[in-house]
């Protein structure tokens, strides 16, 4: 990404970690990583340069933190309103028909921002270990959200037992990642039939019942 940065909008944000951080997000999402520039996020922030250094070590500490948090808040996007949804549900068909209004969410031109953004760090994980070790906790965290979730559907007796719960929480994380895959080369796939193949799949996870016509549910 290159153009003028749009960094001191930032609202207020209590403590001097993640006022720097929120001021070094917004400048990597205005300019890209390479336009990161440390002496100007401490003078946004209204610090100096030692106390982020004091934070975050180096400018790769920086990059790291703003990295991973960028991620980890893709990956929760809409999650938060998804448990409070969920608890909220009386049926499975309730249930079946929020996880789709939820997967749908992602199927859209903004989502696909975020999951190439998701693949992005996930390539540069690969020879970064601090990288690779944080984008591991937030696929942790992510997990353990859609877990939750799974678990209560376990217990209000919609969703079959055998299926771990930690395990759903992954499967629907690759799941939306993969759709990246449909998304590298515009008309080469059929976005839709892909869309219709996971809401499918995703009720049979859920439900364990049969996957035909399910689609348009």
């Amino acid at each position: 990404m290159s153009g003028p940065s749009n960094v001191d909008g930032v609202g207020e944000v209590v403590g001097t970690r993640e006022r720097l951080l929120e001021v070094a997000i917004a400048m990597v999402e205005a300019r890209g990583e390479a336009g990161l520039r440390v002496d100007e996020v401490a003078g946004l922030a209204g610090f100096t340069k030692p106390v982020v250094y004091h934070h975050f070590g180096d400018r790769e500490g920086l990059v790291l933190a703003v990295q991973t948090e960028r991620y980890l808040r893709s990956l929760q996007y809409g999650l938060g309103n998804l448990a409070e949804d969920a608890r909220r549900c009386d049926t499975a068909d309730e249930f079946v028909a929020l996880v789709y209004r939820w997967l749908r969410a992602f199927f859209t031109p903004e989502g696909a921002s975020r999951r190439a953004f998701r693949i992005d760090v996930l390539g540069s994980a690969v020879s970064r270990p601090a990288l690779r070790a944080a984008v591991q906790r937030a696929n942790e965290a992510q997990a353990e959200g859609v877990a939750a979730l799974a678990r209560l559907a376990q217990d209000r007796g919609w969703m079959p037992t055998h299926f771990d719960p930690v395990a759903v929480g992954i499967w629907f994380t690759g799941v939306i990642l993969s759709r990246h895959l449909v998304e590298m080369t515009p008309g080469a796939f059929d976005e839709a039939a892909w869309d219709d193949v996971t809401l499918q799949a995703a009720r049979f996870v859920i439900t364990g019942k049969g996957l035909a016509g399910l689609g348009n549910t």
